[in-house]
């Protein structure tokens, strides 16, 4: 600090603060936005994963339905037909 003038270097260092205030608010604001833009398509990637699996469960279901070899009536073993 300056003896002649130190209010002037006081003003200074506000000053200085005040801009680094500003510059970490603004780089925190955009990084909110990026963080919701991320938040959203995590959800989106959420439900097309749910979809997704309920669509291989169903398959897997209907694959095994028609790998069955029992009578549907019975429940018994069928014979292999060659």
């Amino acid at each position: 600090m300056s003896i002649f003038n130190p209010w002037a270097e006081v003003r200074k260092l506000k000053a200085q603060l005040e801009a680094g205030y500003e510059t970490y608010r603004v780089e925190e604001t955009q990084q909110q936005a990026e963080w919701a833009k991320k938040d959203i398509l995590l959800k989106a990637l959420g439900r097309e994963n749910e979809k997704l699996r309920r669509t291989i469960t169903e398959l897997n279901e209907q694959l095994a339905k028609a790998a069955d070899p029992r009578d549907p009536k019975t429940g018994r073993f069928t014979k292999r037909r060659k």
